[in-house]
């Protein structure tokens, strides 16, 4: 098994340093799936490349989790103090099809981490463009909660789908797989009328 804290981060999708001289209070984010793929609705590992997003529901509680709106600490539609932040990918760390090795430090006062108690989310999309994306998919956990850093020494928020007690935005019974439409895709207008693609006329 990989080590995550040594795993390599793919250059490509490396953020760029963001500390500033004297800043000394960050977190460390690291999260990973190496040992169960994420997949399509249909089951097939998401390939490579395809978007993920680290965020966090704003009304968020231990408990529930996914409540409130979604709001991405990276990619496109972060937000603007996190904009040098490259959203990690399938496939990052070296990971194959469907798993992911990604970690970024969030620089306090420079970049935005959520509100402490609150806990992270990781989001799947079945694309590398998230507007683009059909299906997606949201996983947390009650242990990923930004903790304060000590003077000098970031703190770690490690996030492993491994983890006990992880729960899926779209339930049990879809875990690592990427089932909720994306609003205004052809798939969620499909849905809207009692349809999937695969229920299609040809």
């Amino acid at each position: 098994m990989i080590s995550l804290i040594d795993a390599p981060v793919d250059p490509r999708h490396r953020a760029p340093s963001l500390q500033p001289p004297g800043q000394n209070a960050a977190t460390q984010v690291v999260v990973e799936s190496l040992n169960h793929p994420i997949t399509t609705l249909r089951g097939d590992p998401l390939p490579v490349g395809c978007a993920m997003e680290l965020g966090y529901f704003s009304r968020g509680q231990m408990v529930l989790p996914f409540r409130g709106k979604w709001v991405p600490l990276s990619g496109r539609f972060t937000l603007e103090t996190n904009r040098g932040i490259q959203f990690p990918r399938i496939g990052d760390g070296g990971a194959g099809p469907g798993c992911f090795a990604w970690r970024h430090t969030f620089q306090h006062g420079v970049e935005t981490l959520a509100p402490v108690n609150v806990p992270l989310a990781i989001r799947f999309y079945d694309h590398a463009d998230p507007q683009a994306a059909r299906t997606f998919n949201s996983v947390s956990n009650p242990s990923w909660w930004c903790r304060p850093p000590k003077a000098g020494t970031p703190a770690l928020v490690y996030m492993s789908l491994d983890f006990e007690g992880t729960v899926w935005e779209a339930g049990e019974r879809d875990a690592f797989r990427t089932t909720l439409p994306v609003f205004g895709s052809m798939f969620s207008r499909l849905m809207s009328l009692g349809e999937t693609p695969e229920e299609r006329p040809a």
